[in-house]
């Protein structure tokens, strides 16, 4: 053993053999964490520009990664609707006329509207009530956080599906991706600007639909798509719901702060803001356990927490509130 190099002992390829086999499987997970690049993942497809404009959406609400927001909007299908034209709630119509259980008695199709807007109609034993849904929004948000985990009384309360429209005077329009210069500063100092470019403005809402089968498939699967799914769903709920519980006389400055909100959420944002961007050495110190962990519980520290990255923002849209800033969106 005082001869580590010497070769005068035989040649064992058994040993050989495992140990290269260890090496590999240690060596190529840990190329490909070293190489893995978020920057490179393209959406592809003919509405390219249109999922580039949710993932800023999304990551700005959620965290949420290139690679996770492809894997979830490739397991739904995007929809052009005309005004007035129904969505349907149910992928199969006899499913639409079972009892079914009672999770899936509130239709087994979820919508997400990317430019537009919906009208809709919540179905109760006391009566009916109306809803809006607007860009940036879900469809039956409570049966979509039923499916997450969030069991809610307004989902209880409803009698079955919700009955959803497009609304007649929704419109939307298919636009590249915004400029470089077009970021949330510029579009706060010029909210007249444009922000996502010149497309042809057309009748009807730009909508993403998922079935419940294709859905739970991908928050089932490895990452943070549930968890991003969710707080973006949890926000819409919460948004939809104080703006209707609002009284008329703040309806108006509500709306406006609500469009300027949504405009510095699609402003331009680099590929590469979901990328590692600590050093490799203080990556690797993070992953490993210490001393100190082995009494003293730690969480989990090799990944970035999966958040929102709203505060900043909405702490510039309370100073634009003060300084009278949000009145120019108004005419927008």
């Amino acid at each position: 053993w005082t001869k580590p190099w010497t070769v005068a002992g035989p040649f064992h390829i058994d040993a050989t053999l495992w140990g290269l086999a260890v090496i590999i499987l240690a060596l190529v997970p840990l190329c490909a964490q070293l190489a893995y690049d978020d920057a490179r993942v393209s959406f592809g497809g003919p509405h390219e520009n249109e999922a580039e404009a949710v993932w800023r959406d999304w990551f700005r609400r959620s965290s949420v990664t290139r690679a996770d927001l492809k894997l979830l909007l490739s397991a739904g299908e995007w929809l052009q609707l005309a005004p007035g034209e129904a969505l349907p709630m149910w992928s199969r119509q006899e499913e639409a006329k079972g009892d079914g259980a009672a999770a899936s008695c509130y239709g087994d199709l979820y919508y997400y509207c990317v430019q537009g807007s919906l009208t809709g109609v919540a179905h109760y034993k006391e009566g009916e009530h109306a809803f809006r849904t607007e860009a940036g929004g879900f469809t039956d948000v409570f049966a979509l956080s039923a499916l997450l985990g969030g069991a809610n009384v307004g989902l209880a309360m409803q009698s079955g599906a919700i009955t959803a429209h497009v609304a007649s005077d929704s419109c939307y329009s298919l636009s590249p991706v915004p400029e470089e210069a077009e970021t949330e500063e510029a579009l706060r100092k010029s909210p007249q600007s444009s922000s996502g470019g010149s497309g042809a403005t057309l009748e009807g809402a730009l909508l993403i639909r998922w079935r419940r089968e294709d859905l739970l498939q991908v928050l089932r699967a490895p990452g943070n798509v549930a968890n991003a799914m969710r707080l973006c769903v949890n926000q819409a709920c919460i948004h939809d719901l104080y703006g209707q519980a609002m009284d008329h006389r703040f309806q108006a400055k509500y709306q406006a702060m609500s469009a300027m909100h949504r405009r510095l959420n699609l402003s331009w944002l680099p590929y590469t803001a979901a990328c590692e961007k600590r050093p490799f050495l203080q990556r690797w110190w993070l992953s490993h356990v210490k001393l100190g962990d082995l009494w003293k519980p730690s969480p989990q520290r090799a990944i970035d927490v999966a958040g929102s990255h709203e505060w900043r923002q909405l702490e510039e849209l309370r100073e634009d509130l003060e300084q009278g800033v949000a009145d120019a969106w108004t005419a927008c």
